[in-house]
Order: structure tokens, then C-alpha cells, then sequence
């Protein structure tokens, strides 16, 4: 399950960037792309691995996306901005009306010099890069835990 681990380092070297003096904005938002693309990555592995686990309970892919999407309220985002990234042209089939923009909000943060990622979907929720990765890393090992993902249980623990 290296994967998972690749995207607790990601949302760990995004907080390191976040804190960085001066604001390292490049990381910032190269680091919210690479997130994006490991959870997409981790997404796709584990749905490969819950079907050859689980042949004959007759989910398919597709009903376990929407498992993931209740249990990572985030990953229909992820999974957009991956495919953006990925093909080079906009691709809003899972995060409608979803977009990213960095916002200079020193009041909210408490700093001088702190940009905030925000990202907007079609409804009213509005997440913040303060909390966003490091909230979506631990419901993603919430997730593998309670689906019981091979090779997950020996990683460990944040």
C-alpha cells in the first residue's frame, strides 16, 4: 500500500510548504496537483483490489467510486483535477462547477504572507488547503481500514 504513503508524504510536504518563510507558492500548487494525481492512482488501485478481492459480491467499479466519494467527500475533486492535469484540457465530469484559486487571506490565517488554495464545487461547501489534504489522507485510511485492504493493515499509523 505505498501508495497511501506516497499521499500522506504529499499532504505532509504541503503543510511544510504552507509554513515555509517566504511562502512557497510553486509547492504549493505543484503539491496540490500531485496530491490530486496520488489519490486518483490510489482510487484506481484499490478499486482493482477490492474487485479481485470481492469477485463475486457483484460490485463493479462504478459502485465503488461512489463508496470512496461518500467515505472522501473530496475525490470526485481529485479525481477532475487529476484528469485535467493528466490530459491537458479541462475535465469536469465528477466535480461540477469545481474550481481551485489561490488567495492571499492573511487576517484568516494569521500570517503575513499565507496563501490559502480554495476550492469551490457546485454547492454551497468551500474547503480550505489548511485542513483539505491532511483531512482527505486520514478518510482515505479510515476507508482502506474499514474495507479491510490487503497490505494496508501493516502500514504505519500517521
Amino acid at each position: 500500500m505505498h501508495i497511501w504513503i506516497k499521499l500522506q508524504w504529499e499532504a505532509n510536504q504541503l503543510q511544510a510548504a504552507r509554513t515555509k518563510r517566504p511562502f512557497d507558492v510553486i509547492a504549493t500548487l505543484y503539491g496540490a496537483i500531485n496530491f490530486a494525481i496520488t489519490a486518483q492512482s490510489l482510487e484506481d488501485w484499490t478499486i482493482k483490489a477490492l474487485i479481485q478481492r470481492d469477485r463475486r459480491n457483484g460490485l463493479n467499479a462504478g459502485a465503488y467510486k461512489k463508496a470512496i466519494a461518500e467515505a472522501v467527500p473530496m475525490q470526485p475533486a481529485f479525481r477532475d483535477i487529476a484528469n485535467t492535469a493528466k490530459h491537458g484540457e479541462h475535465r469536469e465530469d465528477n466535480w461540477l462547477g469545481g474550481t481551485v484559486e489561490l488567495v492571499h487571506m492573511p487576517g484568516f490565517t494569521g500570517t503575513e504572507r499565507e496563501y490559502v488554495l480554495l476550492y469551490h464545487g457546485d454547492g454551497p461547501t468551500l474547503r480550505t488547503s489548511l485542513e483539505l489534504f491532511g483531512d482527505a489522507t486520514l478518510q482515505w485510511r479510515q476507508y482502506l481500514t474499514r474495507m479491510r485492504v490487503s497490505g494496508f493493515e501493516a502500514l504505519p499509523q500517521p
